[in-house]
Formats: structure tokens, C-alpha cells, sequence
């Protein structure tokens, strides 16, 4: 599993960029462009927390209780969810 700085994350705006870095100082990104792309960057670790929390809810979850809930496809979104965490996580 890749580690990522310690957060939390914050957003500073410097002339006509803005700079994504941890309350430490440790720089995460120059930002061009628009403040919320910064906000998403700083927001990465707690959204990969949650993504954890998910798939781990999820996969908890006995495979016949995955199925649509209210029209939502709970297996489907399993599968997203869990793909996309093993990329995050560089497997």
C-alpha cells in the first residue's frame, strides 16, 4: 500500500496559483486554475479513508443482501468502488 504525507491537507492561495500543502508545511501541489481543483486535491486523504470504510462496509456485506437496493446496484458499485481503491493503492 503506498502511504501518502501526513494530513491533514490545506489550500493557500499564492498570487495566481493556489498551493496544496499539510499544516507541517510539506508541499503537496501547485494548483493553476480554479480554487475547487486545489480543494479536491486537499481533500484526497480523507476520500480515500471513506473509500476504504466503503469497500470494507461493502465486502462485509453477504453477496445476496449486494444486490439493487432501491434501485441501486450495491454489487456493481462494490466492484467500482473496490477496482478503484486497488488503483489508488498501486495494485
Amino acid at each position: 500500500m503506498t502511504q501518502h504525507t501526513p494530513e491533514p491537507w490545506t489550500v493557500v492561495k499564492k498570487g495566481r496559483h493556489w498551493v496544496v500543502r499539510t499544516l507541517k508545511g510539506y508541499l503537496i501541489a501547485h494548483v493553476l486554475g480554479r480554487e475547487a481543483d486545489a480543494r479536491l486535491i486537499a481533500a484526497a486523504p480523507d476520500l480515500l479513508d471513506e473509500l476504504k470504510q466503503l469497500v470494507d462496509l461493502l465486502g462485509r456485506l453477504p453477496e445476496n443482501a449486494r444486490g439493487d437496493v432501491q434501485g441501486f446496484d450495491v454489487n456493481h458499485a462494490f466492484s467500482r468502488a473496490s477496482k478503484l481503491l486497488a488503483s489508488l493503492e498501486g495494485q
